[in-house]
């Protein structure tokens, strides 16, 4: 079964040579931007625990630590 990638995913093995170092920095900038931007959200929560319901401060933080991992 071939795996099939998203619309306006480039497949890396496309990539010429050359412009690997380029695919590699944006590919990877835009994963470690969303997991700061997850972690920041993690943050805010908990330091908000008395402005929010308990269980919605874990369980919000819970599926953004959740996401930082996948």
């Amino acid at each position: 079964m071939v795996k099939k990638l998203r619309e306006g995913l480039i497949d890396p093995h496309d990539i010429p040579p050359e412009d690997v170092p380029a695919y590699v920095a944006t590919t990877y900038g835009g994963y470690f931007e969303a997991i700061q931007n997850r972690l920041w959200g993690i943050e805010y929560f908990l330091g908000r625990m008395n402005e929010f319901p308990f269980d919605f401060v874990i369980e919000s933080s819970a599926v953004q630590l959740r996401l930082c991992v996948e």
